[in-house]
């Protein structure tokens, strides 16, 4: 199992500073590996921002997510399933309830 998977099942768990800190390590090791603008790099950092927003850092989150976006984007065709899913969770994340 990867430093990513165990993430997101520390995220699934509720555990999210445990996620947050599998997913901070995760991301190195992929950006050092597959560089900054790989499309692992941008799934990870959405589930980054779901970690950091689980712990209530809407502002950071919000920041996590838009490299999310950006980085997915620029990898990824439009209208491709990770950058609609990440797009949606920025959008949630910055509307009022």
């Amino acid at each position: 199992m990867t430093c990513a998977n165990l993430a997101v099942l520390a995220s699934d768990e509720d555990n999210n500073a445990e996620a947050e800190t599998l997913g901070l390590r995760s991301l190195g090791i992929l950006q050092a590996a597959l560089g900054p603008d790989d499309a692992e790099v941008g799934l990870t950092l959405h589930n980054l921002g779901v970690a950091v927003a689980a712990q209530g850092r809407t502002r950071e989150a919000a920041g996590v997510f838009e490299r999310a976006n950006r980085n997915l984007a620029a990898a990824l065709p439009e209208g491709h399933p990770h950058l609609a899913s990440t797009r949606e969770s920025q959008q949630q994340l910055l509307s009022p309830d």
